[in-house]
């Protein structure tokens, strides 16, 4: 697992804090492999928002904070919740209380989020790209 470092100053210390996520998971019968999977979705998610908090402050200096950054954030908050409360219900064994449309709906959020920061990426960091893909 990537050391957990809460200012993450460029794109490429974000991927290299990333895990990759199998989303599929979050559809399997086995509940260990969903809990696996909704903690690394939390782990990417508090990076992302280092990096979006990095980001922010550098775009305010210049007076530049697009609404895209702060889109992010708000996705990012909606996924921390989502996840937060599917994970309480797996760890009280609790999980016959989820649905799909729980765990759809955190998939949702995360595709939200690793598009937008692929657009971010493809606007400061270009040659990035293909690398924060492979990571998220």
């Amino acid at each position: 697992m990537p050391e957990k470092n809460l200012s993450i100053l460029s794109v490429e210390s974000l991927i290299q804090q990333l895990e990759h996520i199998e989303l599929d998971q979050l559809s399997s019968d086995i509940p260990a492999n969903i809990l696996a999977e909704l903690t690394r979705i939390s782990h990417n998610n508090a990076a992302i928002l280092a990096f979006l908090g990095t980001f922010s402050r550098i775009q305010e200096m210049e007076g530049l904070i697009g609404s895209e950054v702060k889109e992010l954030r708000k996705e990012c908050i909606a996924l921390n919740i989502t996840v937060m409360r599917l994970r309480l219900f797996y760890w009280l064994r609790m999980h016959s209380l989820c649905s799909e449309k729980s765990t759809a709906i955190a998939t949702q959020h995360y595709e939200v989020l690793r598009d937008g920061m692929r657009r971010l990426c493809e606007a400061c960091a270009p040659q990035l790209q293909e690398s924060l893909a492979m990571a998220l």
